[in-house]
């Protein structure tokens, strides 16, 4: 008999799209899944649309809930969920036919932990693939882990475009409250993967959206960044992993930097006792970085420029970053 594999759909007032997103999960090739929608507290028709569905397909289960996020919708879906294998689709996007069957398929064959495929960036009339670019389809964790830190970052971090073995899920929950929350937890995933299989096909469909949570300006919230890289820089210390102890170390200098830049260039509330709390992090750990070996030659301008003068390295960075988006 086949596996059942769970699909988790979180649901927050997407009533425009979220048609298309159901039909693309109950048409797909491989049957034997529940599709568990999440009505994350909707202000829209979304929870109508969602019992809806659950009316003409007996696989779909529905949750209505208190609105608390994206990671609160996905933890409530995991929960209930029964299949030996899961993955998570957002509401606004929409999956090919053959989406799970082929993941299913490669984690089956290998006997992996997690297969990651490339998808598609859909912005109104314009498709932008992103594929994982890597010679090897077999990575053990150790080598995908170091795709967070390269040209596969978005393609190996975000959540979506994956299928996992269930049981990845029994110690490792979405933190609430923070919109980072596919970075907060992913290398905990890779961490306990042994066996990660990446597909070269774009079998997932990512729609751009100018009022998604990527697409909006900057905001208190964007501060989420710095935590989850101290997360992550604490769980490599405690598991004694050197290599990734300094890989996120360099991240921690880029992200603290982009954030003291973006604060000091912003109108958001308490900005003065932000940028004093940033400053005051990057100085506190400002020895580490200047100890690191994996700094490209940008960077660490960068970092010499902040250490003549903060207001100098602010004005560095946004320099680099209107270069970078004109690329």
């Amino acid at each position: 008999m086949e596996c059942l594999i769970s699909v988790v759909v979180p649901i927050y007032n997407v009533e425009l799209y979220l048609y298309k997103c159901i039909e693309s999960i109950m048409q797909q090739s491989y049957e034997n899944i529940e599709i568990i929608l999440v009505d994350d507290g909707s202000l829209d028709k979304s929870g109508d649309i969602c019992d809806e569905y659950a009316k003409k397909d007996n696989r779909i289960k529905v949750i209505h809930k208190e609105n608390a996020g994206l990671s609160s919708a996905r933890n409530a879906g995991i929960h209930i969920s029964k299949g030996s294998y899961i993955c998570f689709i957002d509401s606004d996007d929409w999956i090919n036919k053959e989406f799970i069957n082929m993941l299913f398929l490669k984690i089956i064959e290998y006997d992996a932990d997690v297969v990651v495929c490339g998808f598609i960036y859909e912005y109104g009339e314009k498709n932008i693939e992103n594929n994982f670019k890597s010679s090897h389809e077999f990575l053990d964790s150790h080598e995908a882990l170091k795709n967070l830190y390269n040209e596969n970052y978005l393609n190996m971090t975000v959540a979506w475009n994956k299928l996992y073995k269930k049981q990845l899920f029994d110690t490792i929950q979405y933190e609430v409250g923070i919109i980072n929350e596919d970075e907060n937890v992913i290398h905990e995933i890779l961490y306990k993967s042994s066996k990660i299989i990446c597909i070269n096909k774009c079998l997932y469909h990512y729609r751009m959206r100018e009022n998604s949570i990527t697409q909006k300006t900057f905001s208190v919230k964007n501060l989420d960044s710095v935590y989850v890289y101290e997360n992550r820089l604490a769980f490599f210390e405690e598991k004694k992993e050197k290599e990734f102890v300094d890989l996120t170390l360099y991240k921690y200098f880029r992200v603290l930097l982009n954030n003291i830049c973006n604060v000091y260039y912003s109108n958001i509330d308490k900005k003065s006792m932000h940028f004093e709390e940033l400053k005051s992090k990057l100085n506190s750990n400002l020895h580490r970085f200047i100890k690191l070996n994996n700094m490209n030659l940008s960077t660490r301008s960068l970092l010499l420029c902040y250490r003549i003068s903060p207001i100098l390295g602010i004005y560095s960075n946004k320099i680099l970053q209107i270069i970078n988006k004109s690329l």
